[in-house]
């Protein structure tokens, strides 16, 4: 499928600002992280942008889609093709701008490390760390219950390896 982008390309040095304009092919399946890399590839080696895990957890692909926080790993461009939009990508608002869609991200880790944790424990081992434990008890219990074993062993048998002693189903 064939599709077109608008990014906007920033250079740190000169403070310059340019919206740069692609169209690629690219599979349907394709998100805009693949576009980008396509983009990266075969048209222009200077594009900077930044990827990490392509699972939607890291954040590191965070960019502006049509003025839109979106993740480029997460975005599908199918239907934005087949519309015959043209979106425009640009960096992160909110943070000094490094190269094209690469923001420092030095003043957020600032503050991300400022805050403490909402919840601190008032200790430093949990108490009664080394006594029997009701709640912990009532659990094994019911991972008992959930795997069908029963204390007097009516229940349907847990399968076991040759060799494995008594109870190491359960741990598994």
């Amino acid at each position: 499928m064939q599709v077109g982008l608008k990014v906007w390309r920033y250079n740190a040095r000169t403070g310059e600002r340019e919206l740069a304009e692609y169209e690629v092919e690219a599979p349907e399946e394709a998100t805009l992280l693949d576009v980008l890399d396509i983009v990266k590839d075969k048209h222009d080696g200077t594009l900077a942008y930044r990827k990490s895990c392509r699972m939607m957890i890291c954040g590191s692909c965070g960019m502006r889609m049509d003025g839109a926080a979106v993740l480029a790993c997460k975005t599908r461009m199918y239907d934005v093709a087949q519309a015959g939009h043209v979106p425009v990508i640009s960096a992160m608002g909110n943070l000094p701008i490094v190269k094209d869609l690469v923001v420092d991200m030095e003043p957020f880790w600032d503050k991300f490390m400022s805050v403490d944790p909402f919840l601190r424990p008032g200790y430093d081992e949990p108490p009664g760390a080394h006594e029997r434990d009701p709640q912990g008890v009532a659990l094994h219990q019911l991972r008992l219950l959930r795997l069908g074993v029963q204390r007097d062993g009516v229940g349907p048998a847990v399968p076991r390896a040759a060799g494995a002693r008594e109870g190491d189903a359960i741990r598994r």
